[in-house]
């Protein structure tokens, strides 16, 4: 690994997994390993980001050679077999150089998820498609530079296309002038606005994340409303409050499989993924396609630790065979 500051190797500390020692072994009687993997993180993720301590030491169990790198730092990174996306947080705030990352590393070794996928998802505009294949996507208004906030008589969400975390993300009562300044301020700072109506049943129901993994439904958790008041942007907040297990309809594995599905085929499937959809009776709605770097809250879910090793072997193997 490349030489970091004092400070990042502390931030690194936390991710260290124990050091992988003995011959090739054989994991899921497959193929000899280690298989070298680097996890892609960000030094403002550090305190954050309880997966990856987790999935480092199962992946060191399982025999892979694993380590946690920052992905703004200098690497070789052809020496690694694979690339794992995890948890780049600050990655909305650095978009080109994030993105030219993403292609730097595709040309020296595999990354999951894959560029092609990375580029597809940074977007929101992919709503629209996912929209236009049929699925119940969350009615959203984009607003380019010079297009006025439309008139509303209900609350709504106002954020930036490009974004992670509830960055910059706002919730306003009808007739809030905020909410005409918040979307002048991304438009001038070369951001799309997103507008799109508050969906009531987040504050008494939540949200519902569902994690698939090489294609297959792992998981999926209950969370709160982020957006509890509308109060315009709130930095601050926790993304995922009163995270629960949670055990989900037919209907909304159902969704996320169509949701999945719909990805344009040139992409690929995805190794990981999570889809966060909102539910009131019978009908859900789509919230989030997230591909790029998505809490999978495998604490939360230690046979998923098993199910993601897996698929990352599989991932690997697959790639291998094709280009062998």
């Amino acid at each position: 690994m490349s030489k970091l500051t004092e400070s990042g190797d502390k931030q690194l500390d936390q991710f260290a997994s124990p050091s992988w020692a003995g011959e090739a072994v054989l994991i899921f009687g497959a193929m000899p390993l280690p298989y070298r993997v680097a996890v892609a993180t960000a030094a403002c993720s550090h305190t954050d980001d309880h997966d990856t301590p987790l999935l480092l030491r199962k992946l060191t169990d399982a025999g892979f050679r694993a380590e946690a790198a920052f992905w703004h730092t200098p690497q070789s990174w052809a020496e690694f077999d694979l690339v794992l996306i995890r948890s780049p947080w600050d990655y909305a705030i650095r978009v080109a150089e994030f993105r030219n990352w993403t292609q730097t590393v595709s040309r020296e070794t595999m990354l999951a998820n894959s560029a092609e996928i990375v580029l597809w998802n940074m977007d929101k505009h992919y709503l629209r498609e996912l929209a236009a294949a049929g699925l119940p996507v969350v009615d959203t208004s984009y607003l380019a530079l010079g297009q006025p906030l439309p008139q509303f008589d209900h609350d709504i969400v106002v954020k930036p296309a490009i974004s992670a975390g509830a960055l910059n993300t706002g919730r306003y009562r009808a007739g809030d002038p905020r909410a005409v300044e918040h979307v002048r301020m991304l438009q001038e700072q070369g951001q799309t606005a997103m507008v799109q109506p508050y969906l009531d049943t987040i504050d008494t129901a939540g949200e519902h994340a569902l994690v698939f993994l090489d294609g297959e439904f792992s998981h999926a958790m209950a969370k709160g409303a982020v957006l509890t008041a509308a109060n315009g942007i709130d930095n601050s907040r926790f993304p995922h409050p009163n995270l629960q297990p949670y055990e989900p309809t037919s209907g909304e594995i159902r969704l996320a499989t169509e949701a999945l599905a719909a990805i344009p085929d040139r992409l690929g499937t995805p190794l990981y993924a999570r889809i966060d959809v909102v539910t009131a009776g019978d009908d859900s709605t789509l919230m989030e396609l997230e591909l790029i770097e998505p809490n999978l809250f495998l604490p939360s879910s230690p046979s998923a630790l098993d199910r993601f090793v897996k698929a990352i072997e599989h991932h690997i193997r697959a790639r291998q065979s094709t280009s062998t």
